[in-house]
């Protein structure tokens, strides 16, 4: 639209992880063929080998899905490994355990969309893992540099990790 300024998502979230050197913190609710959209983070940690990346995401429990919390679990952490993070080592990744439930009056889901690097800047987003909302789906996102902002979302997210609503994903 002419006159205001944008941004190809995929474009600005590479340039977010080309920048970082000691925090990434991600959230994002869907996954799909992301190896693609995380490779420029993991050349970056070998650039910066304390690269500490943290990935907030939804284990997805779908419609009639029988498999055990623990079962569930394992299929989410192979397919991860396989589709989205094939680089040694792994992100630290956490889920919200109340995907795990069967009950949909007791599920929830890791809906928030988000990339903070180095608790200094914060992409806040519409937009999912996925090659179409990375480049073509029409989303919405902010860009902000502003430190406090990046440090409290990040915060927050290490709340919810230190009072056990997020847990780490096992079999990493």
């Amino acid at each position: 639209v002419p006159g205001v300024p944008t941004a190809d998502t995929y474009a600005v979230v590479q340039s977010l992880f080309q920048e970082a050197t000691t925090e990434v913190v991600i959230a994002g609710y869907a996954f799909f063929n992301a190896r693609y959209l995380f490779e420029r983070l993991a050349e970056q940690r070998t650039h910066h080998p304390d690269l500490k990346i943290l990935m907030h995401v939804d284990v997805p429990r779908k419609h009639g899905d029988t498999p055990s919390g623990t079962a569930l679990l394992a299929r989410y952490a192979e397919e991860f490994r396989e589709k989205h993070w094939p680089w040694p080592p792994m992100p630290e990744i956490y889920f919200d355990p109340r995907a795990l439930e069967t009950d949909t009056r007791a599920h929830a889901s890791m809906h928030a969309k988000m990339v903070a690097i180095d608790r200094r800047k914060i992409l806040i987003t519409s937009a999912n893992f996925t090659e179409a909302a990375q480049q073509r789906n029409v989303e919405l996102g902010v860009l902000c540099s502003l430190p406090y902002l990046a440090e409290r979302v990040c915060n927050y997210f290490a709340g919810l990790r230190q009072s056990g609503q997020l847990r780490r994903l096992p079999n990493l």
